[in-house]
């Protein structure tokens, strides 16, 4: 868990990164281009990181013992 919090963490980071950089106007439209290609691999890693936990907390959710434990989903 310490890992996906550190890699969420760290894909946020570098889109807050390339976002300025795209809003600071200064970059060549290739530099533009390949920022926003960047930016949407980081917004797809997040996503699948956010699902994976989504997924840990409906087998929370859903344990019929009536006992809180994570089921390895991996």
């Amino acid at each position: 868990m310490k890992n996906e919090k550190k890699d969420i963490e760290t894909a946020i980071a570098h889109l807050e990164e390339l976002v300025v950089k795209m809003e600071s106007g200064k970059g060549s439209l290739e530099e533009n281009i390949q920022w926003f290609d960047d930016g949407i691999k980081l917004i797809e890693v997040c996503r699948m990181e956010l699902n994976d936990s989504e997924k840990k907390i409906d087998e929370l959710i859903k344990n019929a013992e009536g006992s809180f434990s994570v089921k390895n989903i991996e």
